[in-house]
C-alpha cells in the first residue's frame, strides 16, 4: 500500500449508521460507518479498502474520508466489502465493529504493501497469501514485534476474510496452514495486597472527593489515606502527595496554603532553578486569584474535575463488586439502578453479553455494602448532572478544553484511564494496574477458596464452567507462594526424618526404611500426594511414623524405590497421571539422600556408591526387585 498523497484524491462517500449496514450497497467503496461518538467520533472509511493505494486521514480534526488513488480500484473487492458490511451488521457492539474493521484493514494493508492485491481473486491465491501472512506473523513474534495473542487475532481476521469470500473453500484454504496457538489463561490473578490497596484508594477518593464537591468545602481539599494525606489545590499540578516527585513551589502543602514569595524562591533554589522575585510574585498572585475563584464558584472547572475522578473511582469499585466485563458494565441502566436502590428484592444489574451471542447477564451488588455504595454514587451522579438526564448509570464527562456539560457512555478503557491518573499521585507507582480481567480472576479465586462449586462460580461470573476452569481457576501469587512454602516445608520435614540406628533400635524394618508405629499410618500433612498405607509402601515417606536410618541398608532401600518409580514414570502410557503421582515422591527421596550425604564425607561416599550399584548395575533390594519384575510382566516397564 502506498501512503503518499501526491496523486491521491478525496472521493465522494456515503456515511451510514450501524443500523443501515444490512442494506445491499451498489457502490460499497463509498461507504463510511458512523459509530457512537464514545467509540469513535469520525466515521470509519471502510470503503477505501477497495483501493490498493490509499492514505489515512492524518488530520483527525476534519471529517473527510481517506485519500485514495482512483486508478488503484480493485473490482473484486466490491463483493468483499458487501460481505464485510453484512458481517458487521450483525455484530451489535460498536466497539467490536471498530476492532473488526481495524483487523481487516491491517490484513489488506499487508496484502497491498506486499503486492498481493489479488489476494481474493480466487481460492488458491487466498490460500497462498494466507500461508505467507502466517509466516510473517510468526517472524514478528520471534523478533518481539508483536505478542502471540495479537498475531493470533491478525491470523483469525485473515481467515475470516477468506470465509466471507470463499465460504465453500474456506476450510481448505485455512486448513493447510497451522493456526497460531495462544494460551489465554496466562494472566495470573493479582496479589490480594495489591487489590486491597487499589480498591481502598479508589473508595477513599470516591467518598472524600464526593463530599468535598457536594458540601461546597473550601480549597485546598485534604484526602486522608492510611499512611499519608493528599493536599489538592485548584491547579493542573496542584496535587501534593508523597508519591508526586515534582516540587510545586507555589503551594505549602504542610500548612495547606499558598506559599509566600520567600518560600517560593527557597523551594525553587532547592530544585535547582533560578527564579526572579517578580516572577515569583506573579505566580503567587495568580495562584491566590485562582484559589479565590475556585472557592467562590461551587461548579468551578477543578471541582468538576474532582467529581469526575470520584465518579470513575466509584465505577472501579462497582466493577470489582460485580465482576462484570467493561462492555457489560457500561450497559448498566440508570432506571434499573433506581429500581435496585428502592426494591427489597432486586439487587442485581442486567446487561447483554455480545460475545456470548447476546446472552442476558445479571450481576449482583449485595444488600449491605453494595447498596450503600450505590446510594452514595447516585447522590454524586445527581450533583454532576445538575438536572440533566442520561440513560446509563455510569458515564464520562465530555471535555473540549473545559467541560462542555454533555456526557458520553463510559468507555471500555475507563479503568486504565483512572489508573494512569492516580498512579504515582494517590497510589504507589509500584502497585500494578488492576484490570477488569484480573479482577474477575481474583473474584473467581476467592469464590473457589470459599468452597463454592465451579458451577456456582461460573454462574456468578456469567460464563461457562469450562471457561471458568480454563481461564479463571489459577491461584493468585500469594496463594502460590503459600502453597510452595508449605510444600517445601513438608519435603524438608521428610529429610529431617533421618536418624542414626542407635537412636531408634525398636523401629520396624519396611521396604522404604523403618517405621516406629507399624499399621498406624498418619499423614504428615493435610494434603499429601500419596496417602500412607502400610500395605503398599509407596506412601511411607508421607507418614509421621516414617524413620530413615543413615546407613547402607536404608540408603539402598530408598535408592531402589527411586529407581522403580522413575522407571514407571518413564514407561507409563498415562504419563500425566504417573508424573503427578510419583514426581513429588521422587523429590522427597532426593532430599533425604542429599541430607544423608551432607552429614559427613563417609556418608557422601556411601550414597554415591549405592547410586552406582542401583542405577548403573541395576542391583535393587529384594522387595523392589520383585516389584519391578511384576511391573515388567504387566508391560509397564520395558
Amino acid at each position: 500500500m502506498n501512503s503518499t498523497t501526491s496523486n491521491m484524491t478525496r472521493r465522494e462517500t456515503d456515511i451510514v449508521t450501524v443500523a443501515q449496514l444490512n442494506q445491499d450497497f451498489l457502490r460499497p467503496e463509498r461507504i463510511r460507518i458512523k459509530l457512537n461518538d464514545a467509540v469513535k467520533s469520525l466515521p470509519i472509511d471502510i470503503g477505501s479498502l477497495a483501493y490498493s493505494e490509499r492514505g489515512t486521514n492524518e488530520k483527525h480534526i476534519d471529517g473527510r474520508c481517506n485519500p485514495v488513488v482512483e486508478e488503484s480500484f480493485i473490482e473484486n473487492r466490491r463483493e468483499l466489502l458487501r460481505r464485510i458490511l453484512a458481517h458487521l451488521s450483525v455484530m451489535g457492539s460498536h466497539g467490536t465493529i471498530r476492532s473488526e474493521c481495524g483487523y481487516f484493514t491491517r490484513v489488506l494493508n499487508w496484502c497491498d504493501a506486499n503486492k498481493h492485491s489479488d489476494v481474493f481473486s480466487d481460492a488458491q491465491s487466498a490460500k497462498t497469501k494466507y500461508h505467507c501472512y502466517t509466516k510473517d506473523l510468526r517472524h514478528w513474534i520471534a523478533v518481539g514485534r508483536i505478542a502471540p495473542i495479537t498475531a493470533a487475532a491478525y491470523q483469525r481476521s485473515f481467515a475470516k476474510l477468506c470465509e466471507l469470500c470463499f465460504p465453500d473453500d474456506y476450510r481448505h484454504i485455512v486448513g493447510s496452514t497451522i493456526a497460531i496457538k495462544v494460551s489465554r489463561g496466562g494472566i495470573n490473578p493479582p496479589r490480594s495486597g495489591h487489590v486491597k490497596v487499589y480498591l481502598k484508594t479508589c473508595l477513599t477518593l470516591a467518598r472524600r472527593l464526593s463530599k468535598f464537591v457536594m458540601t461546597q468545602e473550601k480549597y485546598p481539599c485534604v484526602v486522608e489515606f492510611d499512611n499519608f494525606e493528599a493536599v489538592i489545590f485548584p491547579s493542573n499540578k496542584g496535587v501534593l502527595t508523597p508519591y508526586a516527585e515534582e516540587v510545586i513551589c507555589v503551594y505549602n502543602g504542610a500548612e495547606r496554603r499558598i506559599s509566600t514569595v520567600e518560600e517560593y524562591l527557597e523551594g525553587a533554589t532547592k530544585d535547582g532553578r533560578r527564579i526572579k522575585t517578580a516572577e515569583a510574585c506573579r505566580a503567587i498572585d495568580d495562584a491566590l486569584v485562582n484559589l479565590d475563584y475556585a472557592n467562590s464558584n461551587f461548579r468551578h472547572e477543578y471541582r468538576l474535575r474532582l467529581s469526575a475522578l470520584a465518579s470513575k473511582a466509584y465505577a472501579c469499585v462497582f466493577l470489582a463488586i460485580t465482576g462484570a466485563s467493561p462492555t457489560e458494565f457500561a450497559q448498566f441502566d440508570y432506571d434499573e439502578a433506581i429500581e435496585v436502590e428502592r426494591s427489597l428484592v432486586k439487587k442485581e444489574f442486567s446487561a447483554v453479553k455480545f460475545r456470548a451471542r447476546g446472552k442476558k447477564t445479571r450481576y449482583a451488588i449485595g444488600r449491605n455494602n453494595g447498596l450503600s455504595l450505590l446510594r452514595e454514587y447516585l447522590t454524586l451522579r445527581a450533583w454532576i448532572l445538575n438536572g440533566e438526564n442520561f440513560d446509563y448509570l455510569f458515564f464520562s464527562m465530555d471535555r473540549s478544553g473545559g467541560y462542555t456539560g454533555t456526557y458520553s457512555r463510559l468507555s471500555n478503557e475507563f479503568c486504565t484511564t483512572l489508573y494512569r491518573t492516580i498512579s504515582g499521585v494517590y497510589l504507589d507507582s509500584t502497585c500494578p494496574n488492576i484490570t477488569s480481567r484480573t479482577l474477575r480472576k481474583f473474584k473467581s479465586v476467592i469464590l473457589h477458596g470459599l468452597g463454592f462449586s465451579p458451577a456456582t462460580v461460573a454462574d456468578v461470573l456469567n460464563h461457562t464452567v469450562s471457561t471458568n476452569v480454563s481461564e479463571y481457576a489459577q491461584a493468585n501469587v500469594d496463594q502460590q507462594q503459600s502453597e510452595f512454602e508449605g510444600y517445601w516445608q513438608s519435603v524438608r520435614r521428610a529429610a529431617e526424618m533421618m536418624r542414626e540406628r542407635a537412636q531408634q533400635d525398636d523401629a520396624l524394618a519396611t521396604a522404604s526404611g523403618h517405621c516406629n508405629a507399624f499399621n498406624n499410618p498418619i499423614p504428615e500433612g493435610a494434603a499429601v500426594a500419596i496417602q500412607p498405607n502400610c500395605k503398599t509402601q509407596y506412601g511411607c515417606l508421607y507418614c509421621t511414623h516414617y524413620v530413615c536410618h543413615s546407613d547402607e541398608e536404608d540408603v539402598h532401600k530408598l535408592t531402589s524405590l527411586q529407581y522403580v518409580i522413575n522407571a514407571v514414570r518413564d514407561a507409563s502410557r498415562d504419563f500425566q497421571h504417573a508424573e503427578t503421582l510419583y514426581r513429588d515422591l521422587s523429590i522427597r527421596i532426593v532430599f533425604i539422600l542429599d541430607g544423608i550425604a551432607a552429614r559427613s564425607d563417609a556418608s557422601a561416599e556411601l550414597v554415591a556408591m549405592i547410586k552406582r550399584v542401583v542405577h548403573e548395575r541395576g542391583e535393587l533390594t529384594p522387595f523392589w526387585e520383585r516389584r519391578l519384575q511384576r511391573y515388567e510382566k504387566l508391560g509397564v516397564v520395558f
